[in-house]
């Protein structure tokens, strides 16, 4: 237990835990809430006890060629290039919440079946953090006189979010929509939400 070889591989081990979850998360990348998850949660009727439903969450990052062919086309609706005018990549990770109900268990209780909200909440500290000045200064030649000025312009970035909406029911065939919509950040937070119209799909 104490001897060098041990205690190495189990700080080996350690430190490439999350990386081995991260690629178990890519191959399973369709179905990995089902197989791996981040985060599961109980879903418990407070009023007269007992676990009515679950809810599992997961993250992983993914490449293109892994983008389901409805959430590429989505993301290309608008002619958007998958690498800016600088070089960079655009970077495309997946978050999936699957919520699963037990109507049995819902129905010995409760008559009303519209009581349940979900919230999303998506933290863009950790981006806004890492991102460069919220305004640069860009110069320019006057066409007036021919001499050079500076002008102070935004700098700002996109992040294009694509949401899928799938209802099951064991009685019916699964009900799907769809959304999208471009957050503009910079330093200082998000500027201005935009909504992608998505015309007929």
């Amino acid at each position: 237990m104490n001897s060098m070889p041990f205690v190495g591989a189990l700080v080996v081990s350690y430190i490439f835990k999350d990386r081995i979850k991260d690629w178990l998360k890519m191959l399973f990348s369709k179905n990995m809430t089902r197989w791996i998850s981040d985060r599961k949660i109980d879903i418990m009727d407070t009023g007269h006890g007992g676990r009515i439903g679950l809810l599992k969450e997961a993250f992983t990052f993914i490449s293109d060629k892994a983008l389901p062919p409805d959430i590429s086309r989505l993301r290309r609706i608008d002619n958007i290039t998958s690498v800016d005018e600088e070089g960079k990549p655009e970077r495309v990770f997946k978050y999936k919440k699957e919520i699963i109900l037990y109507p049995e268990r819902i129905l010995k209780h409760h008559e009303r079946r519209r009581g349940l909200n979900d919230i999303m909440r998506f933290n863009i500290r950790e981006m806004t953090a890492q991102a460069d000045d919220a305004s640069v200064d860009y110069p320019y030649v006057d066409p007036g006189s021919g001499e050079i000025r500076t002008a102070s312009c935004s700098r700002v970035y996109h992040l294009n979010l694509v949401i899928k909406y799938t209802y099951c029911d064991r009685k019916a065939q699964p009900t799907v929509n769809y959304e999208r919509i471009r957050i503009v950040l910079s330093k200082d937070g998000i500027v201005r939400l935009e909504e992608v119209k998505l015309g007929v799909y």
